[in-house]
């Protein structure tokens, strides 16, 4: 196993890539310039590149990217006699492996098995001989495809379905074009953690049952719409003042108790038979014209000084055992043909 540190800046071990190198080419490729010369075979590893195709066989991008970094449908290009040479998903996931693997070697490390475990190749690629490996002219493309040269070990993380990032943090500074033109089969395959720390923009283009185990945090973050296609019990895990900004629609479906916590305003606005489950003492909070819209076996068991603010029609309709507990002055107001009925009780 690859032992170097981990917590070390993937782009502060490619300041020294140039003197390593001895080369313009080693200068070019830290300054992620460097003119793409080869293309590296994908050998070992080519079963695992091609499980990335057939996540996304198209490749395209996902729609409403980012503004300033539209998806070209692939991982990127690199360039050759002045000519663009497109670098697809399948290929740049071979070159992440070959990558990884020059870096075990060069660690001077064996594996028992090839190719190289997800938990290996992550270390590899957190490892300072990543850097060296990615001197090679080789893997231009591949820098390119991610960006900058400080990109590729988040990036191959994604392509590779790895368990962690190597780089943790620094996902955020991919390009909105790299992160648009990842394949969304593979995105929705990383773990939570690893998901939470990609940009809000590029979560909420997502699929709702990839948002979904997102930590509460990051969730409240999103457009109020996408939240909205949630599943209830999510929702219901996220703050009142999230949830207050959501379609009225959307709150009806959630629990009483998480409804019960929602402002005033909000509650209003909550049609009639969501409001009719509420508690009494969060149906007290309410306008009166909002209470008077409720059914009589509802308003039948608010407290005396809530119902006596009802206008008379509704009153109206109560039971008599109600009225008999109204103030005189209220009970005065009654139609003659309720009190009547009420003498009698």
């Amino acid at each position: 196993m690859i032992k170097s540190p981990l917590a070390k800046m993937f782009t502060i071990k490619i300041l020294g890539l140039a003197a390593a190198c001895g080369t313009a080419g080693g200068v070019a490729l830290a300054a992620n310039a460097g003119a793409f010369t080869s293309h590296a075979q994908v050998t070992d590893h080519s079963h695992a590149a091609a499980a990335v195709a057939a996540a996304a066989p198209a490749e395209a991008h996902r729609a409403g990217a980012h503004p300033g970094g539209a998806g070209t449908g692939q991982a990127g290009s690199a360039v050759a006699d002045g000519v663009a040479s497109p670098v697809t998903a399948t290929r740049a996931a071979g070159l992440c492996w070959q990558v990884a693997s020059r870096a075990v070697g060069l660690a001077g490390q064996t594996v028992s098995s090839q190719p190289l475990s997800p938990a290996v190749a992550e270390q590899a690629l957190a490892s300072t001989q990543a850097g060296q490996a990615l001197a090679a002219p080789t893997f231009t493309s591949l820098a390119s495809a991610a960006g900058a040269v400080g990109n590729v070990p988040d990036y191959c993380a994604v392509l590779l379905s790895l368990p962690r990032f190597p780089q943790p943090g620094l996902v955020r500074d991919l390009p909105a074009r790299v992160l648009s033109a990842l394949p969304a089969g593979l995105v929705g395959k990383l773990p939570s953690p690893m998901l939470a720390e990609f940009p809000v923009w590029y979560l909420a283009q997502q699929p709702a049952h990839v948002l979904a185990g997102l930590p509460a945090g990051v969730i409240a973050e999103l457009p109020a719409g996408m939240i909205a296609q949630l599943p209830a019990g999510v929702i219901a895990s996220l703050p009142a003042t999230v949830i207050a900004t959501l379609p009225a629609q959307t709150i009806a479906t959630l629990p009483t108790g998480t409804i019960a916590q929602l402002p005033v305003p909000v509650l209003s606005e909550l049609p009639v038979p969501v409001i009719a489950q509420l508690p009494p003492g969060t149906i007290t909070r309410l306008p009166a014209g909002t209470i008077a819209k409720l059914p009589v076996a509802t308003i039948a068991r608010l407290p005396i000084p809530v119902v006596s603010r009802l206008p008379v029609p509704v009153l109206s309709r109560l039971p008599i055992p109600v009225l008999a507990q109204l103030p005189a002055s209220v009970r005065s107001g009654l139609p003659s043909s309720v009190l009547s009925q009420l003498n009698l009780g």
